[in-house]
């Protein structure tokens, strides 16, 4: 059963539906007031869409030493539990753009030839933002990436630059034909990056989830090490710098985290983008008997966390 979600893509696939219709269910069997259809149903599909581009992601590049599917599931499970996020549908599809941004990121290093990786990437960013603030501190990783992982012509400085022109044009004629300012639109965008409070950030983390947030840091770390430890032997260049982007992206999701209070638990999907191919990456080697055992212990914590998160809430002062 294992090795068939593993390896069969329709596997995953059910096994992903199964998952979130039960923990959505749940969720939503548990409120006061029930949500609109859309609201229901909604965020589950663009988790399982980011599940599934991640999967495409590997299959297409060949990012982890052997074909994989299990990234779907841990995608999937690790957002599933996380409650506080189920409320914030804008962070789900701002997620599952910047999955696409990293496809596109990965395709111009891959295609060089052409100008369409670099436009998609900075207009999926530029989307993601325009529908999730912080997605717009995804440009900082992605352009660092971008000067590593491809060939940078003028073409393609003008090309990214299009790609964030296009969205941006967009957003204000919405604007614009329903009868509001643009300008004033793009100035209470830009404002945002005012809300900066990185104390306040660290003191309303609640510190009972220090525990979960660090073994998840240390099996990221874990990874980060076993990839470095044998990358000369396993992965291509491109493969290597393609994780020297996911440290990136962390890094900055987790100053975003920490210092943007309002958005600390919508970020969440899109900071688990890295951390779930990090340690699929861990899962795909089954000689390591100790990753596995870190694993099955993560999910442990994991469902814990839910059983609190969702059930127990004063217990996490929350």
């Amino acid at each position: 059963m294992i090795n068939f979600i593993r390896r069969s893509f329709i596997g995953a696939s059910f096994f992903t539906v199964i998952l979130l219709g039960v923990f959505w269910t749940l969720y939503v069997s548990g409120l006061a007031e029930k949500p609109e259809w859309y609201e229901f149903v909604l965020p589950p599909v663009f988790i399982l869409a980011t599940c599934m581009m991640l999967a495409f992601l590997n299959d297409r590049f060949s990012l982890f030493p052997e074909r994989t599917y299990w990234i779907m599931i841990c995608y999937a499970g690790i957002t599933c539990c996380f409650p506080r996020v189920y409320s914030s549908p804008g962070a789900f599809s701002s997620a599952f753009l910047i999955s696409l941004a990293l496809f596109s990121l990965v395709y111009s290093a891959f295609v060089s030839a052409t100008r369409v990786g670099p436009f998609m990437t900075a207009f999926f960013i530029t989307c993601a933002g325009l529908i999730h603030f912080p997605a717009f501190f995804m440009f900082v990783p992605f352009l660092i990436s971008f000067l590593r992982l491809a060939k940078v012509s003028p073409k393609d400085i003008v090309a990214f630059a299009g790609g964030i022109a296009a969205p941006l044009t967009l957003a204000s004629f919405v604007v614009w034909f329903r009868g509001h300012d643009p300008w004033q639109y793009l100035l209470r965008i830009v404002n945002h990056f005012s809300e900066w409070s990185f104390s306040v950030a660290i003191n309303e983390y609640p510190v009972s989830g220090i525990v979960l947030v660090s073994f998840i840091a240390f099996l990221v770390l874990f990874a980060f090490y076993r990839l470095l430890l044998h990358a000369e032997a396993t992965t291509t260049v491109i493969t290597s710098r393609f994780y020297e982007t996911l440290f990136w992206i962390l890094l900055c999701s987790l100053v975003v985290f920490a210092g943007y209070p309002a958005y600390r638990s919508s970020f969440i999907p899109v900071i688990l983008l890295p951390v779930s191919i990090m340690l699929t990456s861990l899962f795909v080697d089954r000689k390591s008997f100790w990753a596995h055992v870190l694993l099955f212990c993560l999910y442990l914590l994991l469902a814990g966390h839910y059983v609190l998160s969702n059930y127990f809430p004063e217990l996490l002062g929350e």
